[in-house]
């Protein structure tokens, strides 16, 4: 076989590879898009009834609108059922996958770009952000198409890349405030290769200036494009300043940036898996000693620095979890791909065919998150509200009450999907320690009662009710397990001193 005819064979496998890929993404990703919703995308689901709707939602709750307007547009297009709705998520986790390609293709060739497409598709947070009704998808789909513009930036220097990279940046600061940090991580890279390069000689004064010039115009671009919202986000940060989130930096990096957070957060990042967590960390490692993916590994770190660093000073108004550094994402599965074909690179140097080394290693990669004691997506959808909702109403008989101890979410979600007759005829009875409600003592002995709590019942109502709580049923639902628990009202629903006093 000629060279030439090796090289058209070699394209044909990855184009059916890449396509095999996309296809069971798909297959994966709309096979759980018709599961029920949870508490956070019900906000979304009141929220985006209209246009107007979601506007005055954004305002009021201070989230960038692309997302939740687009959804609303789309629901009066097409439908406002959760599979329907879900759908949107679904194209922009797909188009994610696209860019997470053009990523590792930028890094280090198609081989690397299939690589990191492969470990996309099967990562755990990928799939669950790519159904989920949050603008964590579309978060994911700019983010991914802003480093692989940015990536050719650094490679060929080309003017149309950084338009794109204004286009995306500044969509992505429509979707998500977190998204800040991304071109806040890419101006340090670029101006940490433009000071290297200019110093050893790679790239002329006038080139770099140039290049510099192109660089400031994008900034210009995205910050004309995002004037519109700029005075929302003004009163954010004047209000977390006022509220005293901005706090001295002396007591807040005096306590250092812990190794938990920044273990949890790279953990997280590909799916609270040992396997994929500990290949991470090897593949920078890699990368960082080989010169052709020095500023892929470079942008990768500083952007995961940043806000390790600048959420030790200033903490923002939102609510912080790990999770929310997935604009890192399309970064981090693009330097797996190039870790991958690294090993395959080692492969090589050590006669062993790199081809070989290389589909061994992306099997072993992309099918890591099933192996024994790893995250596995599917277990969030192994039952969902709908369920538990339609188990409590089969169980509850005539005159039992609801209560939902301390959990507002398992409470918004029965109020969501219980039959609003139901509601009539089991009335909601709320824990008796919340300052001005009702208590199980004020009820008739022998009631039944249905309690709803993530996790377990607070220790003192179980102690309260002198271990009168049968514990039902527990599922599986996404973010943890709920369980329902079973109450007969009687002697032990009074107060915990009466029955002390009646006892001596």
């Amino acid at each position: 076989m000629t060279g030439i005819q090796h090289g058209t064979a070699m394209r044909r496998s990855q184009i059916v590879t890449v396509v095999v890929l996309l296809l069971a993404a798909f297959a994966l990703r709309y096979a759980v898009a018709g599961r029920a919703i949870w508490f956070d995308e019900r906000f979304t689901v009141i929220n985006t009834e209209s246009v107007r709707a979601a506007v005055d939602h954004c305002l009021r709750y201070d989230h960038p609108p692309l997302y939740f307007v687009l959804l609303a547009q789309w629901r009066t297009v097409f439908s406002s059922t959760e599979l329907s709705m879900r759908i949107l998520s679904l194209i922009f986790g797909m188009i994610s996958l696209a860019g997470i390609f053009l990523a590792g293709r930028a890094v280090a060739g198609r081989n690397a770009g299939i690589a990191a497409l492969a470990i996309a598709v099967f990562a755990p947070y990928h799939w669950l952000y790519s159904t989920e009704l949050r603008p964590y998808a579309m978060f994911m789909a700019f983010s991914a198409f802003s480093t692989w513009a940015f990536l050719r930036i650094l490679k060929t220097g080309r003017p149309k890349y950084f338009m794109l990279l204004a286009v995306f940046t500044a969509l992505n600061l429509y979707t998500h405030y977190f998204s800040i940090f991304l071109p806040a991580g890419q101006a340090v890279v670029f101006l940490l290769i433009a000071l290297r390069s200019s110093t050893t000689g790679r790239w002329t004064s006038s080139y770099r200036n140039r290049q510099i010039l192109y660089g400031v115009l994008a900034l210009v671009i995205v910050a004309v494009a995002y004037a519109p919202w700029a005075n929302v986000l003004r009163r954010i940060i004047t209000q977390s300043v006022a509220e005293g989130h901005v706090v001295g930096p002396g007591s807040r990096v005096g306590r250092g940036i812990t190794l938990n957070f920044i273990g949890k957060s790279f953990f997280d990042s590909m799916g609270e898996g040992l396997i994929p967590f500990l290949l991470q960390a090897a593949l920078v490692v890699v990368a960082l000693s080989d010169k052709k993916y020095r500023s892929a590994s470079l942008l990768f770190l500083v952007t995961w620095t940043l806000p390790f660093i600048l959420l030790k000073i200033w903490k923002p108004a939102h609510f912080i979890d790990a999770k929310y550094f997935i604009f890192a994402y399309p970064i981090t599965i693009a330097m797996a791909g190039t870790g991958l074909v690294a090993a395959a690179e080692c492969g090589r140097r050590t006669r062993v065919r790199a081809a070989h080394a290389f589909y061994v290693l992306l099997l072993v990669v992309s099918l890591s998150p099933l192996l024994p004691g790893q995250h596995k997506p599917y277990w969030f959808h192994q039952s969902d509200w709908g369920d538990v909702v339609a188990a409590l109403e089969g169980a509850a008989e005539d005159g039992d009450r609801v209560s939902f101890p301390g959990d507002s979410k398992a409470y918004a979600m029965v109020i969501h999907y219980a039959d609003k007759e139901f509601l009539k005829r089991h009335p909601v009875i709320l824990w008796r320690w919340q300052e001005g409600a009702r208590s199980f003592n004020s009820l008739e002995p022998g009631t039944g009662v249905w309690m709803l709590k993530h996790g377990e019942l607070p220790q003192g109502l179980v102690d309260d009710l002198a271990g009168e709580v049968d514990e039902v049923a527990t599922w599986r639902v996404y973010p943890s397990d709920i369980s329902m628990y079973h109450l007969r009202v009687g002697a032990a629903d009074r107060p915990r001193q009466d029955r002390e006093q009646s006892e001596d």
